[in-house]
């Protein structure tokens, strides 16, 4: 399987991409960054795209799958990532056809990954990421509404209440009634001597390792 490949972080690059040598499969590109990617889609050379989600500044990994989804309609999309759930990156994750997505804790075999890297390339196998625990059952992300991954993430990234209230266009008293109902829910404790937003900036850490890339 011929493969693109972009990731951010040198390491996590060069480690990954031997991972899938070692699978068999051939990497066509190990890129940084997009610069160059539609140069290396456009003629049609590689039968996935591996992209991470969090790229740092500018577009995200779903943005670029939304690109490389245009450019190269046939090709399998396959996003890993640390966050167990997009929406602890960017408010309105959407997926485009025929992208699969992973953590990449779940896929640190090359085994685990072969299979991922397979599922993405043949999505019609009636088989799907949730069989490599796309998301993590354990995990308690993925019950929670889409405004209380954006509270976990926004408190995370180091916005004050204030801050918080004034871009969701609610009262500061709302938002402090939010959190406390967020802490709740991830069975944070609660006492005068306890700060739940930091224990909630904890818990946002356990769950994809570190905050996101806000403007903080």
């Amino acid at each position: 399987m011929r493969i693109v490949y972009v990731e951010d972080d040198d390491y996590t690059r060069i480690t990954t991409a031997a991972l899938m040598r070692e699978c068999g499969h051939e990497v066509v590109a190990a890129l940084p960054s997009t610069a160059g990617l539609r140069n290396v889609l456009s003629p049609g050379p590689c039968d996935v795209a591996v992209l991470d989600l969090d790229l740092g500044p500018g577009p995200t990994g779903l943005d670029v799958a939304i690109s490389v989804r245009r450019i190269a309609p046939r090709v399998g999309i396959l996003i890993l990532s640390t966050y167990p759930d997009p929406r602890l990156l960017t408010d309105d994750p959407v997926l485009p056809p025929r992208t699969s997505y992973v953590t990449k804790r779940l896929v640190r075999t090359p085994e685990l990954l072969d299979e991922a890297l397979n599922i993405a390339a043949n999505p019609a196998d009636n088989r799907s990421t949730s069989d490599l625990a796309a998301f993590d059952p354990t995990n308690v992300m993925p019950t929670l509404r889409r405004t209380q991954v954006n509270l976990l993430r926004e408190v995370a990234e180091g916005w004050t209440n204030a801050e918080i209230a004034d871009r969701q266009g609610v009262g500061i008293d709302a938002v402090e009634k939010s959190i406390q109902r967020l802490a709740r829910r991830l069975k944070i404790p609660s006492g005068n001597r306890i700060n739940s937003r930091v224990l909630l900036a904890q818990a946002y850490t356990r769950i994809c390792g570190a905050p996101g890339g806000g403007n903080r």
